[in-house]
Order: C-alpha cells, then sequence, then structure tokens
C-alpha cells in the first residue's frame, strides 16, 4: 500500500511520460524505496500464509495446503510484476547504452509503458 499510496500516485502523472519520468529521476531513492517495500510485504505475505497453513492443517490439510499454494503463486505473480516498476527506473535512468539506442523521449514513453503494464498487473 505504501508503495501505490506515497510513492507511485505522487511520480506518476497520468498520460504525461516526460513529466512521470522527470518524477522518478528526481526521486530516485523514494522510487526504490517503494520497489523494496513492496518486495518486503511479498516476502512478509509469505511468511504469513506459511504460518496460517501450519496453524490450519490440522483442520484440513489438502484445504490449508491449498490455500497456501493459490498465496504463493499470488506472491510470485505480483513478484515477477515489479520487473516493471524496476524497467521504468531503467528507462527513465538509462545506462549509456540506452541513451545510444534511443532518444530521450522514447525512454521516457517506455518508462510510462512500463508504469502502465506494472498496473495493470495487480488488477
Amino acid at each position: 500500500m505504501f508503495s501505490e499510496a506515497a510513492v507511485r500516485s505522487a511520480l506518476i502523472v497520468p498520460d504525461n511520460a516526460f513529466q512521470t519520468a522527470e518524477n522518478i529521476r528526481n526521486n530516485q531513492r523514494l522510487y526504490k524505496f517503494g520497489f523494496i517495500a513492496d518486495i518486503g510485504a511479498f516476502m512478509c505475505d509469505i511468511v504469513v500464509n506459511s504460518a496460517l497453513y501450519i496453524l490450519l492443517k490440522n483442520t484440513g490439510a489438502l484445504l490449508a495446503l491449498l490455500a497456501l499454494l493459490f498465496r504463493l503463486v499470488q506472491a510470485a505473480v505480483l513478484a515477477a510484476n515489479m520487473s516493471f516498476h524496476w524497467i521504468a527506473l531503467v528507462c527513465a535512468v538509462p545506462p549509456e547504452y540506452l541513451k545510444g539506442s534511443f532518444t530521450s523521449g522514447q525512454l521516457d514513453a517506455l518508462a510510462m509503458l512500463a508504469l502502465r503494464i506494472h498496473k495493470i498487473g495487480y488488477c
């Protein structure tokens, strides 16, 4: 929730790729902290769901295992979706090899595209 409420909503300007990329460039530490917070939340989710499995396996082992597996798959999908969050940073603050291949406007558009795909991943 922190990453969505305090980071992405503050930095993303809808339909303005340049301003969004500029916000990411100017707030790289906050943007990276949002990434770490999301990954930390996914890790905590895994721990909590594993604990719930241990607590509930005596009441219905198959159902508890199925619930655990679904939650682990969810955490894996959300963690994979975080790659788009990171790609947006790479496009907004490109390494040298990207600067020679793309214009700054193209990189800003790619950053915005990565953020939109990331948002779709939460739907």
